[in-house]
């Protein structure tokens, strides 16, 4: 028995809550020069995830969004 374990790409959130934006919830906790204000303010500009297309299949299960491990990596 062969397991393909495909993997689709996951699509980035676009905002944290219905009610409250990430801006809302990181605002101004974090330094006007961190590299996590930088990742918050322009992650999705960096690492847009058109740039992980050729990375995944077309089909099989979600995978994290690639924006998401990204910046975990970062």
């Amino acid at each position: 028995m062969v397991y393909n374990a495909c993997m689709t790409m996951g699509v980035t959130p676009k905002q944290a809550d219905l009610w409250v934006g990430s801006a809302g919830v990181v605002g101004d906790r974090l330094p006007a020069g961190s590299v996590f204000t930088l990742l918050h303010r322009d992650g999705h500009r960096l690492f847009p995830d058109s740039l992980f297309e050729d990375v995944f299949e077309p089909r099989g299960r979600r995978s994290v969004a690639p924006q998401v491990v990204a910046v975990v990596m970062v």
